[in-house]
């Protein structure tokens, strides 16, 4: 079966959690904030938004991902 390349949806949330993953490296995930996240990876806040509802829903779908890796 042929792979689909991911859609722009997909890599703005890979590219979020591996912010998340370098930033969790530089300091506590308690002080990471979403101005962090999304400074580092270099999208709008909007767009953080659009793919999440709030931070918490974002550790709670991202993190088993990062740790796993």
């Amino acid at each position: 079966m042929e792979r689909r390349p991911n859609t722009a949806s997909q890599q703005t949330k890979q590219a979020l959690a591996a912010a998340l993953k370098e930033l969790m490296a530089q300091k506590p995930i308690e002080n990471i904030t979403i101005h962090d996240l999304t400074e580092h990876c270099g999208i709008r806040r909007q767009t953080f938004y659009y793919h999440f509802e709030d931070a918490v829903s974002y550790t709670h779908l991202t993190l088993p991902t990062i740790l796993l890796v």
